[in-house]
């Protein structure tokens, strides 16, 4: 990604436009915009589903302690990843599961039309890059250039984004203009028809509820005097004959509390 430090410059996510024209550019973004919606929606929806199924199945386990009272499924699974997106946008930490940003800079100067990619979605990156509008154009001082650059090419594409950050004092985009390519909210699902296609199979469920009851008593923490001394020594010790034959017996509790299946009225009832 961009950075900047001193005299160091980092560009991975730098790329040009084969074209000047800014009505060109601004349809390039705006089909770019429809193409990723439905990807975004997906990908909400199955952040949300499993949230949601997983407070339920907390309460089925009676590991209600660890939900607030008054709980709606769904209302919870919201507010979860508005708090964590909230969480990301302040802080600017990595949490792709709940962060869809996805923004172009572009930045215009002597040189043609220059840009930015911003994203951490692989995918999101993907889809923009294969754009034929597109030509990556990666630039960095502060290691080797690729071997199937010059020389000389290398230090032509420093002038040019010298060029294009003139003005960097740490937000490209003061030297042009940020595309939006994601909406806040545009994870956001309603349709409970979608979320239930997103719910996740029920074995997958008995497994993740077995694993965190086993988890609760065996690492130490909160007062709790387990065997294990962290989640990494826990997980290693889950792969073990010994560690995969308890999980398989506390599975075989968990089938039998579990609903097996999930249906909208779960989703949004109150169940505490």
């Amino acid at each position: 990604m961009t950075e900047q430090t001193q005299n160091k410059l980092h560009l991975d996510n730098g790329f040009k436009f084969r074209t000047d024209d800014f009505l060109v550019i601004h349809k390039a973004i705006c089909d770019y915009r429809k193409k990723l919606a439905p990807i975004v929606k997906e990908k909400g929806a199955r952040i949300i589903a499993s949230l949601a199924t997983n407070v339920i199945d907390l309460c089925s386990c009676g590991l209600d302690g660890i939900v607030p009272e008054n709980t709606v499924p769904y209302s919870f699974a919201l507010r979860s990843v508005k708090i964590r997106s909230d969480v990301v946008e302040a802080t600017q930490l990595s949490d792709p599961d709940v962060d869809f940003s996805c923004s172009v800079v572009v930045l215009p100067c002597d040189f043609g039309v220059f840009g930015l990619f911003y994203s951490d979605h692989v995918e999101f990156r993907d889809i923009w890059f294969r754009k034929t509008i597109v030509e990556r154009f990666e630039y960095w001082n502060d290691g080797e250039k690729p071997e199937e650059i010059s020389d000389a090419d290398w230090k032509l594409r420093s002038e040019q984004w010298s060029s294009a950050l003139r003005k960097f004092d740490g937000v490209p985009s003061m030297n042009g203009f940020l595309a939006e390519c994601v909406g806040k909210y545009d994870y956001v699902v309603k349709d409970m028809n979608m979320l239930l296609e997103y719910i996740p199979d029920f074995e997958s469920r008995v497994s993740e509820m077995a694993l965190r009851i086993l988890g609760l008593t065996a690492i130490q923490r909160d007062g709790n005097e387990g065997p294990f001394k962290d989640l990494n020594e826990f997980l290693a010790w889950s792969d073990t004959p010994e560690g995969q034959a308890e999980l398989e017996d506390k599975k075989t509790v968990v089938r039998s509390l579990l609903f097996p299946q999930i249906t909208e009225k779960r989703l949004t009832s109150r169940i505490k």
